[in-house]
């Protein structure tokens, strides 16, 4: 990832069926793939060992676990690039701050619905 990007912040009411939203870049190492799959209690060597992942399951590397391929009231559909390649598609759903002053992640009870 190269250069520095304003973090656009969207409110709910800022989006519509079919919108399509700025790119977001985040650069994925092997740590990253390791502390995903740790995160999520993912424990298949596909995501953490890579002698595994080339000669048992064919791929070129270890890669990321579907939970956080699709990282929730939004439905978003997901091209994961490497590159100008596509790697992998999903479709997730997010949270998204109804106004200014709302937090998805502090929603507690009731409040956490979509």
């Amino acid at each position: 990832m190269t250069g520095h990007r304003e973090t656009v912040r969207l409110l709910f009411g800022d989006v519509s069926v079919g919108d399509m939203l700025p790119e977001l870049s985040h650069r994925v190492t092997a740590t990253t793939v390791v502390l995903g799959a740790l995160a999520s209690r993912d424990w298949r060597p596909m995501h953490h060992d890579r002698d595994f992942a080339i000669h048992r399951n064919g791929t070129k590397d270890i890669f990321l676990n579907t939970p956080n391929q699709a990282a929730c009231w939004v439905d978003l559909n997901v091209d994961l690039m490497v590159d100008d390649v596509t790697a992998t598609t999903c479709a997730t759903r997010v949270a998204l701050p109804v106004d200014k002053n709302d937090n998805p992640w502090a929603r507690r009870g009731d409040a956490w619905r979509p």
